[in-house]
């Protein structure tokens, strides 16, 4: 399950399936963060940080910190960070090594540093001391480009033509009658992570990108959670969902 506390990044990538922008504005406030934990770890022992670029908020490490003591004094929670690495510095290091003392296990927190030159138009110097800390994770490589977003401009957007949107496998499983806690346990086992999405102002999105429509909030109840993405149709990824064989679009209910 994704939080995404701001949808803010001055990267500027050209390959964003968000469309983040420097000029944004969009941060989550704290209370909406705490509920917004609250509900994850209802359904998902593992909480992934996201954005637009998660650093980008200003409370970004008071978060990391709430975070921390939720992992001190229940354990089994998994905290991942995801980011493009613009904003950590080596001043940061003693931030990342208190939160990691704090949540009393230290491979329960990791930082996944994506930073490919031919995307990431700034650059980041990945040879500072922060980036060889226990914790974080660099990723060297974009296996392939989401068309949605800013991405739909990308020449290379073409490269990889997916059979189904990114919500699909979880409203399918959702719309097959599965609730929360198995559907994301069940997504889990096939190695993803991204979906269901929390936005900055608490919305539950169904999809990874943050130009995905609001289904429902966090402070409904599961059941009409359960009934709102049942009966959820969209029309945002119509150059994927119109080329979906029929029994994909029957079990999103798109036809």
């Amino acid at each position: 399950m994704l939080i995404s506390i701001t949808e803010k990044c001055r990267m500027g990538c050209s390959h964003c399936m968000d469309d983040a922008k420097a000029d944004c504005d969009k941060f989550m406030s704290e209370e909406i963060f705490r509920k917004a934990i609250d509900f994850n770890l209802k359904y998902d022992p593992t909480i992934t940080i996201t954005g637009g670029e998660p650093t980008e908020h200003p409370k970004f490490w008071e978060f990391m910190d709430i975070i921390a003591e939720k992992i001190a004094k229940k354990g089994s929670i998994a905290l991942i960070v995801t980011t493009n690495g613009m904003n950590l510095t080596n001043g940061d290091i003693p931030k990342m090594r208190a939160l990691r003392e704090k949540a009393g296990n230290k491979s329960l927190v990791s930082y996944q540093v994506t930073h490919v030159p031919e995307y990431y138009p700034i650059h980041v110097d990945l040879t500072l001391d922060v980036f060889k800390e226990p914790d974080v994770v660099i990723a060297d490589k974009i296996e392939y480009l989401q068309c949605i977003g800013r991405a739909k401009n990308h020449p290379e957007w073409k490269f990889y033509q997916p059979t189904a949107p990114k919500c699909f496998n979880f409203r399918s499983l959702i719309k097959g009658g599965c609730n929360i806690t198995d559907s994301v346990h069940s997504l889990r086992s096939m190695g993803k992570f991204c979906t269901p999405q929390i936005s900055y102002d608490g919305h539950i999105k169904v999809g990874e990108t943050t130009l995905c429509p609001n289904v429902a909030f966090i402070t409904d109840s599961e059941s009409l959670i359960l009934r709102k993405i049942r009966s959820f149709t969209c029309s945002s990824c119509s150059h994927i969902t119109d080329r979906m064989p029929d029994y994909y679009k029957q079990a999103i209910g798109e036809k």
